[in-house]
């Protein structure tokens, strides 16, 4: 996970969203407890640190937007598959379609992957990423799967074109396109 983002930016992870982290964070290193393991929820996961008590966290953007959490975003445990955020993993490695201008085709690599977990520290993550958008406005809408892919999308697009390209993806034109629903 760490190689990955190191190297292309955000990606996708499925957690078991608690009722604790929903309504009760507000900072620090999220350690759940309770042993939840079904996936009901998915964040961008953006980077990674340790405190300086030397517990390894994961920083993860959630889909409720900047007035929750710490301005949209959480730490949770890193290592030890904390609500499984090292289980199901996602990311899309965007193809340079700007530099020839190619439009509407499909390109060989464009693919999404299952990434495996890799340690490799970072020496210098760029910061690049989309602000934190809520999708509980107006109506509750339960599309974290649409929101955090096109976040990571988004964001690797960004760091890829050399901060070129800056496209926020809208996950409302993914939903009433038919992929999915709330």
């Amino acid at each position: 996970m760490t190689q990955e983002i190191y190297n292309n930016g955000p990606i996708t992870c499925g957690i078991s969203m608690t009722n604790e982290l929903r309504n009760n964070y507000t900072g620090g290193v999220f350690v759940d407890k309770s042993g939840a393991g079904h996936y009901n929820h998915y964040v961008s996961v953006v980077g990674w640190g340790q405190t300086a008590s030397e517990v390894k966290y994961w920083i993860a953007q959630n889909s409720y937007g900047p007035t929750w959490g710490e301005e949209g975003q959480f730490k949770i445990l890193r290592g030890e598959n904390n609500l499984g955020i090292e289980n199901l993993c996602f990311f899309g490695v965007p193809s340079d379609t700007w530099t020839n201008d190619i439009r509407n085709k499909t390109l060989p690599n464009a693919a999404l992957q299952l990434q495996p977990t890799v340690t490799a520290e970072p020496l210098n993550l760029p910061k690049y990423l989309s602000p934190s958008h809520s999708h509980m406005t107006p109506n509750y809408c339960d599309a974290s799967w649409a929101f955090s892919v096109l976040q990571a999308l988004a964001d690797a697009t960004l760091i890829k074109s050399n901060g070129q390209i800056s496209k926020l993806f809208s996950a409302q034109v993914l939903l009433n396109c038919g992929v999915g629903t709330c």
